[in-house]
């Protein structure tokens, strides 16, 4: 659910997706307050680029609600890498990584 949250969100801004500086391209210990920092909220007129960190900001505010929670983001000539990792103690394992690769 989560990836593709992310995926929506991008397809809804696929131009800024696409970019080749990688607009939506976030790594493993990226958080909401980092995007926070970046300007969020936009809530009204807001430029492609601020749709990026508010989608990147509300996204990361629901995987960060995993257990040790953190989510990347890469963008490749137009194939989308989402990770996501948690602690899952059930296992044993210090984190456990979720990954789905899709064209955007």
């Amino acid at each position: 659910m989560l990836a593709n949250d992310i995926l929506d969100r991008m397809r809804a801004n696929r131009t800024e997706a696409l970019k080749e500086t990688g607009g939506y391209n976030i790594a493993f210990g990226t958080t909401a307050e980092d995007m926070e920092s970046s300007g969020i909220p936009c809530s009204e007129d807001c430029t492609a680029a601020q749709v990026v960190n508010t989608d990147l900001f509300q996204w990361l505010s629901y995987v960060e609600r995993l257990p040790g929670g953190q989510g990347q983001v890469d963008v490749t000539s137009g194939v989308a890498t989402i990770s996501i990792r948690w602690v899952d103690d059930r296992s044993g394992a210090t984190s456990a990584p979720f990954v789905t690769v899709t064209a955007i």
